[in-house]
């Protein structure tokens, strides 16, 4: 499953419904992150966005950082050994769901929403309050397995 896209994204507002100001920079980051078709890397999402505008790795990691404790992205660690994951996380899109990751090229896909009361409850019933879920699946892709 892909994460939901809409058209006509508008990064500034989406910036600034997040607490954050529309500088130019920020709104490349946040329109690669808008326009991936998976989870990207850093090095994915300052690749898209220096078609854009100009920026240093430094300045992605700063603005993915923000994003992420702003709510307005979501950081999915990668598999073992390999890069982690961005993800943008807008209002009505597709909530917190599973991940498939390739140990081999790093590659990381979306999958289906999963109900997780279960993980939920079980955690409310120790008393731990939950700020996070992460469920990813590690495994090696089809492309890796040479089909």
């Amino acid at each position: 499953m892909k994460p939901v896209k809409r058209d006509g994204f508008d990064a500034p507002a989406f910036l600034a419904d997040h607490g954050m100001a529309p500088t130019p920079r920020r709104a490349a980051v946040v329109q690669a992150l808008a326009s991936a078709h998976a989870p990207a890397t850093a090095a994915e999402i300052l690749a898209a966005a220096r078609r854009l505008v100009e920026l240093n790795r430094v300045t992605v990691y700063r603005i993915l950082d923000e994003l992420v404790s702003r709510g307005g992205a979501r950081k999915i660690p990668g598999a073992e050994g390999k890069a982690g994951r961005f993800e943008i996380a807008p209002a009505g899109s597709v909530g917190p769901h599973p991940h498939a990751a390739c140990r081999s090229c790093g590659g990381m896909e979306c999958l289906r929403p999963v109900n997780l009361s279960a993980v939920s409850d079980s955690a409310g019933r120790l008393g731990f309050a939950i700020d996070r879920v992460s469920i990813l699946v590690e495994g090696v892709c089809d492309q890796c397995r040479g089909r």
